[in-house]
């Protein structure tokens, strides 16, 4: 029964640093920097479930299993909001910017559905 759970517990954590890490690579392929925190707050709340749900396995049954919860859930609301509230920072900061790139990207959009 203890290697079923280690295996759970091994399987969620691996699959929650692995998305972690597919966060990271999404950081460094995009170019703009909405998408780039887009593909961020997306994956790491999907990660942080993840390892959470390893660690509750590992910890069985126990008051822990409710903190790590309410850690999960903290995290799930703050997460958001504060992409959200540095995303309106930057088109406020660089609005000229952004609309240039908003421009370029529906102009490169249209080129490549006018190739098809």
């Amino acid at each position: 029964m203890e290697w079923i759970r280690f295996g759970f517990c091994a399987f969620f954590i691996g699959l929650g640093v692995i998305s972690i890490l597919l966060a990271v690579f999404g950081v460094y392929k995009f170019k703009f920097v909405l998408n780039r925190m887009h593909s961020t707050a997306m994956i790491d709340t999907l990660g942080v479930l993840f390892i959470a749900l390893g660690l509750m396995i590992a910890n069985g049954l126990s008051w822990d299993i409710a903190k790590i919860a309410m850690i999960v859930i903290i995290l799930w609301i703050t997460s958001p909001l504060t992409s959200h509230v540095v995303s309106k920072f930057e088109l406020e900061i660089h609005k000229d910017e952004v609309e240039d790139s908003l421009s370029h990207n529906l102009e490169d959009e249209e080129d490549y559905n006018g190739s098809i």
